[in-house]
């Protein structure tokens, strides 16, 4: 096993969440200066909370997210926005 894992594997729970935001930051350098990942976005990264992001409608997230189905998941809040155009132009 490798130092790196065994630091992971003996941290404190703020520690573990220190390695997860250090990772999370090391994607996203990836991520931001690879031609071919253009349109990449990282999420939220955590141990904790689960973070979805998608453009869906309201009548989609449940169906999309399919793991909200599994009676194992255990969820203590479900958020989402909506936000609704009406295509039109700004008045000046």
């Amino acid at each position: 096993m490798s130092l790196a894992a065994r630091k992971v594997e003996n941290a404190s729970h703020e520690e573990f969440e220190k390695h997860i935001q250090a990772a999370l930051l090391d994607i996203e350098v990836e991520g931001f200066t690879r031609p071919e990942l253009t349109g990449f976005y990282p999420l939220s990264m955590s141990s904790r909370t689960q973070v979805y992001k998608g453009r869906l409608n309201s009548f989609e997230v449940v169906p999309y997210f399919k793991d909200l189905y599994d009676t194992d998941h255990e969820i203590s809040t479900l958020f989402f926005h909506t936000r609704f155009s009406t295509n039109t132009a700004p008045a000046t």
